[in-house]
């Protein structure tokens, strides 16, 4: 029995229009990076990679004129797991590595993502 896999694409149409509304609210978005097993190195250009293993984006936004910032790093694996660091204000670095086996899932991670770098009215990002 192979391991399960999850369609990176399928996924990849529910995060774009996340990103804009992320854009629109304020946080700073990085690039979409792909990677496969059998090409080395990271790219932007998702029509180069034939067999996509993973793929990658990370966002942040500044909290006060003191620098202290909210920064959030997601990287998908077609494996059905992702790496999810952050770090919002005065809060530790966190890394957590979530199952994300469909699109409801990833959604669930996308709203984690959310949680963390958008303020919610009367608290700060460190206190979500």
């Amino acid at each position: 029995m192979g391991a399960h896999t999850v369609d990176l694409d399928e996924l990849i149409g529910d995060l774009r229009p996340r990103l804009q509304e992320w854009t629109d609210a304020g946080l700073v978005v990085g690039q979409i990076t792909w990677s496969s097993e059998s090409q080395p190195g990271l790219t932007l250009d998702r029509g180069s990679v034939q067999e996509p293993w993973a793929f990658g984006f990370q966002c942040f936004r500044f909290v006060d004129a003191w620098d202290l910032f909210a920064w959030a790093r997601v990287v998908v694996f077609h494996y059905g797991y992702a790496d999810f660091d952050w770090f919002a204000g005065g809060s530790d670095y966190t890394s957590e590595a979530p199952m994300v086996e469909d699109s409801m899932m990833f959604r669930k991670l996308l709203d984690r993502v959310q949680e963390k770098l958008l303020p919610i009215e009367g608290k700060t990002s460190a206190e979500h």
